[in-house]
């Protein structure tokens, strides 16, 4: 892909952590997202595997003619996720990468690239009324990374989390 936005409004935070608007006269953003889903059913096992990739230079050109790249956004993301389901239990496992990503507008500061890993575990019981119940464990940030998405605002270790849930009769998932 390849745009050109006139008027680009950009949220930056200031030195004490305000965020405000701040429009940009042009930016041009240009990149290349690939993705791949393929599903594979043998008997009663169902397998599905998911890869993406995301190549993208969004920014702003300076009065010199540079090119900066706009602030939290990363030029490289990756995710791979895989999910085995046998009939009531289900596995999901996903990998997610994101580059490093510029936390001031001239492109003199970053925050560095991370990697999250994260899997859930579910059983659905079937209930004789028609309706079903739904346990799951998942856990989160499984490799306990330390990142940020936003400069100086630290994100989660490993988190654990259960699940219930109850699902009337005709409800869709």
């Amino acid at each position: 892909y390849h745009r050109k936005v006139d008027d680009y409004i950009q949220w930056t935070p200031d030195q004490n952590g305000s965020w405000s608007a701040e429009n940009i006269a042009s930016v041009r953003a240009y990149g290349l997202d690939i993705d791949f889903n393929y599903k594979l059913r043998l008997t009663s096992v169902r397998q599905e595997y998911r890869v993406g990739y995301g190549w993208h230079r969004i920014g702003s050109i300076d009065q010199l003619g540079d090119f900066n790249q706009l602030i939290y956004a990363p030029v490289h993301q990756f995710n791979f996720g895989y999910q085995i389901k046998y009939r009531y239990l289900t596995f999901n496992t996903d990998l997610q990468f994101v580059g490093d990503r510029w936390t001031t507008t001239d492109n003199s500061s970053l925050l560095s690239q991370y990697w999250l890993w994260n899997a859930k575990a579910e059983y659905e019981i079937k209930l004789r009324n028609g309706h079903s119940l739904s346990l799951s464990l998942t856990v989160n940030n499984i490799t306990n990374s330390s990142y940020q998405t936003i400069a100086n605002r630290g994100m989660p270790g490993t988190s654990v989390n259960g699940g219930l849930v109850y699902q009337f009769k005709g409800g869709g998932k």
